[in-house]
């Protein structure tokens, strides 16, 4: 008889827990589903602002911007490189060139056009 009553102790308590998960599931799901919706939006928008910061600017535009901020027409320089680099946090243009004796290095980001580093060194 004890063997049957723990039994049906342990089976009401197992029912009772399920009931419970079932009511605070349902109570859940529906802030889940407006928290999903909510951050969906909140995806979509951030994402519509990621597409507009993930146009980047070209490779010329790049080495436009390099090469006027060292006061530098395209002729004027040799070995030129241009290479986007996804790797720091954000997209820049790496911008390697030489003149004269000088060794320029730029980066500048694919975003905002912003020149983010300078090296300047003798050959």
């Amino acid at each position: 008889m004890k063997k049957l009553l723990t039994v049906f102790f342990v089976l009401a308590f197992v029912f009772v827990l399920s009931a419970c998960n079932n009511d605070s599931g349902k109570a859940n799901e529906q802030p889940k589903t407006q928290s999903n919706s909510q951050s969906d939006t909140v995806n979509s928008d951030a994402n519509n602002t990621t597409e507009s910061k993930t146009e980047t600017i070209t490779r010329d535009r790049a080495i436009e911007l390099a090469l006027n901020h060292a006061g530098l027409a395209k002729s004027d320089v040799r070995d030129l490189e241009a290479e986007l680099d996804r790797e720091r946090g954000g997209t820049y243009w790496e911008i390697d060139f030489e003149s004269g004796n000088l060794e320029y290095s730029y980066d500048i980001n694919a975003q905002t056009e912003e020149i983010r580093k300078i090296e300047k060194e003798r050959d």
